[in-house]
């Protein structure tokens, strides 16, 4: 995995899927979103994500990331 990949399988196998589901639709902040990434121990793929892609490109790539996984966006 390059650097500028995300390791998607990480977030979603660390977080709460209602939680990525909320930022990806809008519900929460960018910022309420890394928060929540610092508990669940995946803070620095979700910072690297949201400074990478900022929050509008992160939210949409979080909505494919469900998807592909099978989870009702």
């Amino acid at each position: 995995m390059t650097s500028n990949q995300i390791n998607w399988e990480l977030i979603i196998n660390n977080m709460n899927h209602d939680l990525i589901r909320s930022f990806a639709t809008g519900n929460i902040s960018g910022d309420d979103f890394y928060q929540e990434a610092r508990y669940d121990g995946v803070s620095p793929e979700v910072r690297r994500l949201l400074r990478s892609r900022g929050v509008t490109e992160a939210r949409s790539l979080a909505r494919k990331a469900l998807r592909r996984r099978g989870v009702q966006v």
